[in-house]
C-alpha cells in the first residue's frame, strides 16, 4: 500500500473475518473500513487508564467468534502502548491479531521481535 490506512484496508478486504475487534477511544480508520468491507465492528472498552483490557478482548473473540482484532501500539489518540506480553497472549487466540505500529518510531518501542 502506498501509506498505512491502504495496508489496513487490504488486511481487511483479504481477512476472512465477519467481525473485527477495535478499542475504542482508538484510530478512526479501523470503523470507517469495517463500514466499508462490510465487516461487523466489536467494540471492546479501554480500561480508565486507556491500556487495551485484554482479558475482555479475549473473551470477546471467544463468545463472537472473531477472527480478526486490530489494535495501534501506541495508539491513537491516547499514546497508549500495548506490551509485548499482551500481544503474546492474543496471538494465542485463533483471531489474525494486527497491531498498527504506524506511530511506533515515536514511541521507541515495537512489536518486532515478536
Amino acid at each position: 500500500g502506498s501509506g498505512s490506512d491502504d495496508i489496513l484496508d487490504v488486511i481487511m478486504r483479504l481477512s476472512v473475518a465477519d467481525s473485527c475487534i477495535v478499542c475504542p477511544p482508538t484510530f478512526g480508520m479501523y470503523k470507517f473500513l469495517g463500514a466499508l468491507t462490510k465487516i461487523k465492528i466489536i467494540e471492546v472498552a479501554r480500561k480508565p487508564n486507556f491500556e487495551v483490557d485484554i482479558p475482555a478482548v479475549v473473551k470477546a473473540v471467544r463468545d463472537n467468534k472473531c477472527k480478526l482484532v486490530m489494535l495501534p501500539s501506541p495508539n491513537n489518540p491516547t499514546g497508549t502502548l500495548l506490551p509485548n506480553d499482551d500481544i503474546r497472549t492474543l496471538c494465542a487466540e485463533d483471531a489474525l491479531v494486527v497491531i498498527d505500529e504506524a506511530y511506533a518510531d515515536f514511541a521507541g518501542v515495537s512489536a518486532d521481535a515478536l
